[in-house]
């Protein structure tokens, strides 16, 4: 009797052991390593520098390329967002942000694959494992742009005010910003591959952008895009308009308190 009840002890007890053995690794796995309906093909360590009115600001995010597993792509194909990761920040001494999208362009993903193959395979398993690393700036015009960039599209995106935004406004690299006669120049970008915990400092630097919603006639041309959707409380505590729907523009390179 005393050896049946010890060994189901045992039992129980390795039971549990593996159940928290099992829980332990899907807390400390990336999101999507062990999702049913979604995967992800690669995670990349972004860092890009850019410089404005003679300073230099830095910042860089983890970001994770997710997307539906092949036998659900037709259903789910949309449904595996990334969360954090998802866009450059860097907050200005006067309280603006820019916002950058941290999505590398085609030539870079090619690039770091290491071959067509893998590139065409999305697997950038030895990527990962490896560490790969390549600078951005031969392949990208504007990280996410190829180097013959696309007129019509922003390369990033100016909020007036961190804390409190009310209008936000598109920019191009080495062009004006909005209602300034101010320059964004890329310094530098590069990554590194790594599956690792998609991250960025959002939450730090500007936790009131996050409880913002975004007016926009042209979603992807919008800080909408780059923000994720999942990781914004509703409702929305501030409302941005564009720059251009504002019934009188604040005055050039005003200083908002």
């Amino acid at each position: 009797m005393m050896l049946d009840r010890r060994k189901r002890f045992l039992f129980c007890l390795a039971i549990l052991v593996i159940a928290a053995s099992v829980y332990t690794v899907y807390r400390r796995s990336p999101p999507y390593t062990f999702d049913p309906p979604c995967t992800y093909d690669l995670t990349y360590h972004l860092t890009a520098t850019i410089e404005l009115g003679g300073e230099r600001y830095s910042s860089e995010v983890v970001h994770q390329r997710s997307r539906s597993r092949k036998w659900l792509s037709v259903m789910n194909s949309g449904g595996c967002p990334q969360t954090y990761g998802t866009a450059l920040s860097f907050r200005l001494p006067d309280r603006r942000l820019i916002l950058v999208g941290s999505e590398i362009c085609s030539a870079a993903s090619r690039e770091l694959a290491g071959s067509l193959n893998d590139y065409y395979n999305a697997d950038y398993a030895t990527a990962m494992s490896q560490h790969r690393k390549i600078d951005l700036m031969p392949f990208c015009a504007r990280i996410s742009g190829p180097r013959l960039r696309d007129k019509d599209v922003y390369d990033g995106f100016l909020v007036n005010i961190a804390d409190r935004p009310t209008w936000w406004g598109g920019f191009k690299f080495d062009s004006a910003l909005p209602n300034s006669n101010q320059t964004i120049h890329l310094v530098s970008a590069s990554i590194e591959a790594a599956d690792i915990f998609p991250s960025d400092n959002l939450d730090e630097i500007a936790p009131e952008l996050l409880k913002t919603a975004f007016e926009y006639d042209d979603w992807w041309n919008s800080p909408e895009r780059v923000l994720s959707f999942q990781r914004r409380p509703r409702p929305y505590a501030y409302m941005a308009k564009p720059i251009w729907r504002l019934q009188s523009p604040p005055e050039p390179d005003q200083k908002t308190p």
